[in-house]
């Protein structure tokens, strides 16, 4: 039984530790190249995501079409957006 639960603290440890790297990555990514203080900017990022929702765009595949273009056709997706 304290075997068992060592075991699942440990996992949920682990899970918590990657998810906090992933984290400051992002946040380190965003300051150092496009200058974005997350900590400052997260009510940005939901309310740019609610938005597309609101007005009927699906945002989780907005944001997938986006990651699947290359930087030289960014541009056509903005124009494609409005």
């Amino acid at each position: 039984m304290l075997d068992s639960r060592i075991t699942n603290l440990q996992r949920k440890e682990r899970s918590s530790l990657i998810y906090f790297d992933w984290f400051n990555n992002l946040r380190k990514e965003l300051l150092e190249i496009h200058g974005i203080k997350l900590e400052e900017e997260i009510n940005s990022f939901v309310k740019a995501i609610n938005n597309f929702k609101h007005y009927g765009h699906d945002a989780l595949k907005i944001i997938k079409e986006y990651k699947s273009l290359n930087h030289s056709n960014n541009n056509l997706f903005f124009i494609w957006m409005m």
